[in-house]
């Protein structure tokens, strides 16, 4: 059997596979092929994402018909095209009387950063700022925000789910006791409404403690938000007899922790970055690589949520004069679902297509220190691509079926 002799619905779904560049080969192939990309939307649909360098994957295809989704890539062609009407150069004051050491975050359109201690004679608290930057482009002008820490209390780290949950995740570590000598000190996740700047109404507890006891300059912790699941990642730094590095899943809506790895300390470098709603990505420490893991978030109490490992990928060596001082990971992150603000108008579906994969990285940072007395940083950036990391996890998949 020839390929000329397939039916026309076959020849459509093999070519659906094809880039622009080649679905256009294709259809100068012979008249027969000519015809069926014209007349097959699919084909049309796939040609023009391509172009404008999106990506479908087609995973709602029964709910959200072809003609729908052509409709919605000319609106979001046109928003492109148009953007220079709507954009400004705003610039960003930082609040006086803040005192933000740590990096900015930017997620979901908003602008972050912490002011994580406040100041140590009570008269600032501890927050969280924020600015929504598409209204500062929009309107050229901007305010910042803020959600207040508690008092005394020490800003760890942040994780967002802004656009879908409303949900701002932070690691706060609390300190009690009538005067310093007494002092005890909880680690807590504080689950918050971006929107209410109050505890998030759909957390089932407000706060849930970490299983440590470990002071600030001696725990390294990392979170991000998978689903419904906050991933947990905690360093002991103690030189001496410190404890197993272990990884959590969080459901907040439960107020659920659960213990889903642990490794012998040095094992991660506690950093971590989400790519999609079941796949995370970890850094090991004690042989520079990354673990590329899916979680399962389970069903029930019958069966308790998982993290299995997928792949291991090795990193290229750095200079043995240097070692590792610190890492962080950062990614590309597309929302199928947009949250709409309070009076905003009703919005239409959510885009159907995303940035390409081939366009889409995980960026991972490291900081280097020289292993000899004086102080010699080096920094070393190095990306990997989604579709690599994807075809990865689909590949695994298949074998274990």
């Amino acid at each position: 059997m020839s390929f000329l002799s397939l039916s026309t619905e076959l020849v459509e779904k093999i070519a659906s596979h094809l880039n622009a560049q080649d679905i256009t080969a294709f259809r100068l192939c012979c008249k027969r092929f000519h015809y069926i990309v014209e007349g097959s939307l699919l084909l049309r649909y796939l040609y023009r994402t391509s172009l404008a360098g999106v990506y479908d994957p087609l995973w709602d295809l029964p709910t959200l018909s072809i003609p729908d989704r052509l409709e919605m890539l000319e609106r979001w062609e046109e928003s492109w095209n148009n953007i220079g009407r709507y954009l400004t150069t705003p610039r960003l004051v930082i609040p006086a009387g803040r005192d933000l050491f740590g990096p900015f975050f930017l997620s979901d359109d908003y602008l972050f950063a912490v002011d994580w201690q406040g100041d140590p004679t009570g008269e600032r608290q501890p927050a969280l700022l924020y600015v929504d930057l598409c209204d500062a482009l929009r309107t050229g002008q901007h305010t910042w925000k803020q959600i207040d820490y508690p008092p005394r209390s020490i800003a760890i780290t942040q994780a967002f789910s802004v656009q879908e949950d409303d949900l701002v995740v932070s690691i706060l570590s609390l300190r009690g006791g009538p005067d310093e000598e007494t002092t005890t000190i909880t680690t807590v996740l504080r689950f918050m409404s971006l929107e209410t700047g109050g505890i998030h109404p759909l957390a089932k507890k407000a706060d849930i403690p970490l299983e440590t006891q470990l002071p600030v300059n001696m725990l390294d912790v990392r979170a991000d938000i998978i689903g419904e699941h906050v991933v947990l990642v905690l360093v002991d730094l103690r030189p001496n007899d410190p404890e197993d590095d272990a990884i959590y899943l969080v459901d907040w809506k439960r107020g659920t922790m659960r213990l889903v790895h642990r490794a012998p300390n040095g094992t991660y470098e506690g950093a971590l970055s989400v790519l999609s709603s079941d796949l995370v990505l970890f850094l090991r420490r004690d042989t520079p690589s990354l673990e590329l893991c899916r979680v399962s978030r389970g069903v029930g109490t019958a069966t308790p949520p998982c993290l299995k490992v997928v792949r291991t990928l090795e990193l290229p060596e750095f200079d043995p004069d240097y070692r590792v001082h610190t890492a962080y990971m950062q990614t590309d992150r597309h929302s199928t679902r947009r949250r709409r603000r309070r009076g905003a108008p009703e919005k239409t579906m959510a885009l159907a297509f995303q940035s390409a994969p081939e366009d889409m990285v995980v960026g991972i940072t490291f900081l280097l220190r020289d292993r000899c007395a004086r102080a010699h940083w080096k920094k070393v950036v190095t990306t990997v691509s989604h579709r690599a990391l994807f075809s990865l996890a689909s590949s695994s998949a298949a074998d274990d079926r």
